[in-house]
């Protein structure tokens, strides 16, 4: 049937050639002559639309480009308007969603506005005046904490708890003498989220305390427990968003040591050794964007963590908005989860 129709197509348009001007009547090239029939895409007068349907681009598998977007924060001070913010800021030209609802979590006093741009701080004033609140721009950077790196890590291929001086030596003496803490637990079934650089998993002190997500099973593609993240067996990477929150600096690494390094002889000890990490990746370098703090945050307290540890830091004031909406969203998750934070 195809090669019929290509036929029937090449007639009329044969039957059309003495009416073309001189000009269009080129003769063709030898590729032309020996290779396949040109594809008609204009209609012609008479045959059925289907009949070219094979030949014809699918405007269905067009890719546009999407629009870049910025997500950020209204600030509530009165518990009851967050639903009428949310609602002003829809009716708002550009604004693409706005809700009180934040990763699962119901807030009274911030609403989540994506919105077209580029330019967080513009966009923010422009809100701020639009909705008479004030709009967070959602773009503060933290940076990690200490000089830990992947030279810290050599040093941990070793046996060097006698080195430990600060788990041994009471408070006192700058220390904070866990030994005494050891005869009663050592942090056997708790689990700590660390929001940093990620994990070396195939280090040494790392391979036994990961965290396994139980719920889900590994490799099919599939989100088994229903927290909207697929595969996540082991963390979650808030950088690349994929499920592997792979070390990229050995910051994440150090520290998770530091916390949780298993007492094996293969290097120091944490304060926790019998507990388990949970590797959650926010930082590509030693830069870690708030978005991805703040998704890891809920993203810890709502898949179990008992701790989440944040070795960041910022020199942002106290009253700069991003700084409410971090402390804001922290504290909903503590209220949510009971997890305790700490930096």
């Amino acid at each position: 049937m195809r090669i019929r129709r290509n036929l029937i197509v090449l007639i009329i348009v044969a039957m059309t050639l003495p009416l073309l001007p001189v000009a269009a009547q080129e003769s063709p090239s030898e590729e032309d002559a020996l290779g396949e029939a040109p594809v008609i895409t204009t209609n012609i007068p008479g045959m059925p639309d289907e009949d070219l349907a094979e030949d014809l681009p699918d405007d269905s598998e067009k890719v546009t480009e999407e629009a870049e977007t910025v997500t950020l924060y209204a600030l509530i001070d009165d518990a009851g308007t967050a639903s009428t913010v949310s609602d002003a800021a829809l009716a708002l030209e550009g604004v693409v969603a706005a809700s009180s609802t934040i990763g699962g979590l119901e807030f009274t006093d911030l609403v989540e506005i994506e919105v077209m741009g580029t330019d967080n701080d513009l966009v923010a004033a422009e809100l701020s005046r639009e909705l008479g609140v004030t709009v967070a721009p959602g773009n503060t950077t933290m940076e990690l904490a200490g000089d830990l790196d992947f030279d810290d890590l050599e040093l941990m291929t070793d046996p060097r708890q006698k080195n430990q001086w600060a788990l041994k030596n009471p408070e006192t003496e700058g220390g904070i003498g866990v030994y005494g803490a050891w005869s009663r637990t050592r942090g056997k079934g708790a689990v700590v989220a660390v929001a940093d650089s990620g994990l070396a998993r195939g280090h040494p002190d790392m391979e036994k305390i990961t965290w396994r997500n139980s719920d889900e099973t590994p490799g099919n593609n599939r989100d088994d427990d229903g927290n909207g993240f697929v595969d996540d067996m082991y963390g979650w990477d808030f950088v690349q968003n994929d499920n592997r929150p792979q070390e990229t600096i050995g910051h994440g690494t150090a520290v998770a040591s530091l916390i949780a390094a298993p007492q094996n002889g293969k290097g120091i000890s944490g304060v926790a050794p019998a507990a388990k990490i949970m590797p959650l990746r926010v930082c590509p370098d030693r830069s870690c964007s708030m978005q991805a703090v703040l998704d890891a945050t809920i993203y810890a307290g709502q898949n179990g963590a008992d701790v989440l540890n944040l070795s960041l830091g910022g020199e942002y004031p106290n009253n700069h908005p991003d700084v409410a909406v971090i402390r804001n969203v922290m504290r909903r998750v503590q209220e949510e989860h009971g997890i305790t934070i700490v930096a």
